[in-house]
């Protein structure tokens, strides 16, 4: 089932993230899955993205985000959330959140 806006996910158990400085000293990040050794690098959009679903706030909230951070259309910043949600979870780093937790 796609992701939407209103989703709320949160790190899988096997992921470590790192936020790191960039080359050009904005902040990126990493995120390695320890089961599947996978990792994924994160700009700095991607990065605010990552802290969202670590707060388990829906995804809709990573898209106001990213518009008051950067120059961006609504359109677009949903479409970047939702590609880099639906990575994210086909990779096993997130899952939606359980409400039991």
């Amino acid at each position: 089932m796609p992701l939407t806006l209103d989703a709320q996910l949160q790190p899988s158990p096997d992921a470590i993230a790192r936020e790191l400085p960039g080359a050009d000293g904005s902040p990126e990040g990493v995120i390695l899955n320890i089961a599947t050794h996978q990792y994924f690098s994160l700009n700095a959009s991607g990065l605010r993205i990552w802290k969202i679903i670590e707060h388990r706030e829906p995804l809709s909230a990573a898209v106001q985000d990213l518009m008051s951070g950067f120059d961006v259309e609504p359109e677009r910043a949903e479409a970047a959330v939702l590609r880099l949600a639906d990575e994210l979870s086909a990779a096993e780093l997130v899952k939606p959140v359980d409400d039991a937790a």
